[in-house]
């Protein structure tokens, strides 16, 4: 996809019809987002600024229960799939279709955590300083601290939350399921080279100047996040929902 030519192509095909043809993409980045990818690609017009965005929003409490109660889940099974996808609908379809057939719940958790790390791998390296800030701020309090919207990652919040990445609790803001938290933590442990500034590179949040947040960031870095192994981890996490 990431060739002018195709690009060039694309738009002209939905766009010099007469209406003759609809195509529906997805994508895992918003419409602004791709835009900042593929604009510079070409050099003629924008090629998706003919595009109509729709979000897939996270799904209301009422709009989760009733389509899992309506696939044949039993309430303790509702609740093992709300613990490994919140309501995020792309993880929820996943570990949903992996707990059917088969009824095993430590399955259902890893197939969550393989579409998690696919989604979050791919997005991570085009998420703002601020998005990246926002994510790591709320792996590491667990909604337990007060909420940064106050500060410079307001907008990154937002976003995130509106996108089901992120989860308002506690007065504060928390990943927003199992499978977010234990990719989370596998970034942190894996991207530790031995001192702070090298930690923050990985991570790619070098080029974060706020310095309340960056002493923040340090205070984090000092907790040293254990690698969760994973099978233990997820019995330990997942007890007493089954």
């Amino acid at each position: 996809m990431g060739s002018a030519s195709f690009l060039g192509a694309f738009r002209n095909l939905i766009s010099n019809h007469n209406h003759a043809i609809s195509v529906v993409t997805a994508s895992r980045l918003s419409l602004e987002e791709l835009g900042a990818y593929a604009n510079p690609l070409c050099a003629g017009s924008p090629p998706f600024n003919t595009m109509n965005e729709e979000r897939l929003e996270p799904f209301l409490e009422e709009e989760r229960e009733f389509l899992l109660a309506r696939g044949g889940f039993s309430p303790p099974e509702q609740r093992l799939l709300h613990r490994i996808a919140g309501h995020h609908p792309a993880l929820l379809g996943a570990a949903a279709a992996e707990l059917h057939p088969r009824r095993h719940p430590l399955a259902a958790a890893r197939k969550g955590l393989d579409v998690a790390a696919q989604s979050l791998s791919a997005l991570w390296p085009r998420w703002t300083v601020q998005q990246k800030t926002a994510f790591v701020w709320a792996g590491f309090t667990a909604g337990e601290a007060p909420d940064p919207s106050g500060t410079a990652l307001a907008s990154a919040v937002g976003g995130l939350v509106e996108r089901g990445y992120l989860q308002r609790h506690k007065g504060g803001v928390a990943l927003a399921n199992l499978s977010f938290d234990i990719w989370f933590r596998r970034k942190v442990v894996e991207a530790d080279s031995g001192d702070f500034v090298g930690w923050l590179a990985a991570l790619e949040l070098g080029g974060l100047s706020d310095p309340r947040l960056r002493g923040q960031l340090e205070r984090f870095y000092q907790q040293k996040l254990p690698h969760p192994d994973l099978a233990p981890y997820l019995e330990t996490q997942l007890r007493g929902v089954l």
